[in-house]
């Protein structure tokens, strides 16, 4: 199960998310590569490891350049997509100050703050920030159909909506489950203002089509004992035990910041530089709590949640719980009233359960597995 975190900026050229998605290992890397010219040839090249091992990252990259070096030397004019690979691929090669590998042989390389991937977003050119920043305040106490191919499963503030939102906070249930290599799961919090999205939580599998975690700039990490994209163990099981995920978003009223803290004790992770924004740059019109799937119209639906149709038992539904926003007076609201239920397809299903003792304002969703 990775943890990410990902986000959309308002740009018609392509998309630029960031998920923060704490979903399944068994993809996190993908392990083929595909480059369609424009006259039509497809040239693919397979890595030996659904990981991210810096060596077949390395093998993979020396290999595309070099099938995109002898593509140009065939007179072949790159269009800007390609140019934007080309270019993420130079991103990459950041020096190391450190590198450490984990039991599953991911291989994590630590760089400077002054040189992590956010910095090469060209709004944060001129930056000031700095490893020791910290919000002016914890917000938060201790403790539409967008497309064919992407479906929700959430609960979610209505729209339209005349309110306005400075953050929101949740525990998910963390689930994994196969998803083919084009294919991606999630669950988490989203917030948006317009076209822009700040979106975090797990995801099980990958997508090229997406730039996930650190790979596209714009977050910026001051935490340096937990990475984005780490492996979220042990993970939920159907009727046993129940694993989950808690975490924050909010918007510091002073810098501006849109910063993300977890679990009970609100650790700082990092934060959404409020420059890369133009409609976030105040705050959000929309969250939303729940799942999320995307895979090519010409594949049978991905799952989502655990696989199963939402039913109102935590112990065999996927859940969303302790669902709280905090709102332009920077109020938290435990039980949001004007909070609605929406999905795109009847293959997935939302509950929203309400308020309870136990587990404050909680939701169901999930579905596709055959029941």
């Amino acid at each position: 199960m990775l943890m990410g975190l990902r986000w959309w900026l308002d740009d018609d050229l392509r998309p630029c998310d960031i998920t923060t998605a704490s979903g399944g290992r068994a993809t996190g890397c993908a392990s083929t590569v595909e480059i369609r010219w424009l006259g039509g040839e497809l040239v693919t090249w397979s890595c030996e490891t659904g990981r991210r091992a810096m060596d077949v990252k390395l093998v993979c990259l020396v290999a595309l350049l070099l099938l995109l070096i002898n593509h140009r030397a065939k007179g072949h004019r790159l269009t800007r997509e390609e140019l934007d690979y080309e270019k993420q691929f130079e991103l990459l090669q950041k020096p190391s100050v450190k590198t450490i590998k984990n039991e599953y042989g991911d291989i994590y390389d630590c760089v400077d703050f002054y040189t992590q991937p956010a910095f090469d977003h060209p709004l944060l050119a001129n930056h000031s920030f700095h490893p020791k920043m910290k919000p002016s305040t914890l917000a938060f106490e201790e403790e539409s159909k967008i497309s064919q191919d992407r479906e929700f499963a959430v609960v979610q503030t209505p729209i339209p909506n005349a309110k306005y939102y400075y953050g929101a906070k949740v525990v998910l249930s963390v689930h994994n489950f196969n998803v083919s290599a084009s294919q991606y799961s999630s669950a988490g919090v989203i917030l948006n203002n317009g076209e822009e999205t700040i979106q975090f939580g797990w995801t099980a599998g990958d997508s090229q089509v997406h730039c996930f975690n650190m790979l596209c700039p714009g977050f910026v990490n001051v935490n340096k004992d937990v990475p984005i994209d780490d492996v979220l163990e042990p993970i939920s099981k159907r009727g046993g035990p129940i694993y989950i995920l808690r975490f924050s978003i909010f918007k510091d009223p002073k810098d501006g910041n849109w910063w993300l803290t977890l679990g009970k004790e609100n650790t700082l992770q990092g934060f959404w530089p409020k420059e890369i924004f133009t409609g976030l740059s105040m705050l959000a019109t929309k969250v939303s709590f729940g799942g999320e799937a995307y895979g090519p119209v010409d594949q049978p639906l991905p799952p989502m949640g655990n696989g199963y149709l939402g039913i109102a038992d935590p112990k065999y539904a996927a859940f969303c719980n302790s669902i709280v926003v905090l709102d332009e007076n920077l109020k938290e609201d435990n039980d949001p009233h004007e909070i609605e239920t929406y999905t795109d397809d009847s293959h997935y299903r939302v509950i929203d359960y309400g308020w309870t003792n136990r587990f404050g304002r909680i939701m169901f969703y999930g579905g596709t597995i055959p029941q």
